[in-house]
């Protein structure tokens, strides 16, 4: 069985959900279903692309340092 969690929310945030949930052509059907799609766009639009440019920050540190090193040990 799933685990949930609660999530609060100003009221007027609440509101303006309610609104776009209420309009046939958005196509939602509940306010949880908008939330949980607002949250995952969030995460697929700023949170991953924040992890891999660390990541991929760290990766260019590791070969310059490794290139560094190699360069100048002669």
């Amino acid at each position: 069985m799933p685990e949930y969690s609660t999530i609060s929310v100003r009221k007027a945030l609440h509101d303006e959900i309610k609104k776009a949930v209420g309009n046939p052509r958005r196509g939602y059907d509940s306010i949880a279903e908008f939330t949980k799609e607002a949250i995952r766009l969030h995460l697929h639009r700023v949170v991953k692309p924040n992890i891999e440019n660390i990541a991929l920050t760290r990766l260019q540190r590791a070969i310059y340092t490794r290139l560094f090193r190699q360069v100048f040990r002669e």
